[in-house]
């Protein structure tokens, strides 16, 4: 069993892959690249560039301040799509989010597993 990888506090760029292991992102104020299979990855920080979360037969949680100014796309399949922000449609495992003006694309796919996404106030 793989220990995974915790990513925090970093103001640049993170490009982030592991098999088998969890992914924790915490306090990244640059772009994100994070590619999983097999096991969670989990996000809180505030989103200020781009953002690709993924993993496969897992679930991917991100927690975002409720000032944050983000476009969601979100796909999953054979799970749902939840949390307390705005989905604009949940439709065949699909479904996106504008946060404030979604000037920062943030991309979260996975298969088998629930997205959850929140805002924390």
């Amino acid at each position: 069993m793989q220990e995974g990888i915790t990513a925090s506090d970093m103001n640049g760029s993170v490009n982030l892959q592991t098999s088998n292991g969890k992914m924790t992102l915490e306090n990244i104020t640059g772009s994100v690249t994070a590619n999983d299979s097999n096991d969670t990855i989990s996000a809180s920080s505030t989103i200020k560039r781009k953002w690709s979360l993924r993993t496969t037969n897992a679930r991917i949680s991100l927690s975002v301040p409720s000032n944050t100014n983000a476009r969601i796309h979100a796909s999953t399949s054979n799970a749902s799509i939840e949390g307390n922000v705005p989905w604009n449609a949940n439709v065949s495992g699909q479904s996106i989010s504008t946060l404030g003006t979604g000037s920062n694309q943030v991309h979260l796919q996975t298969s088998n597993g629930h997205i959850s996404v929140n805002d924390v106030h």
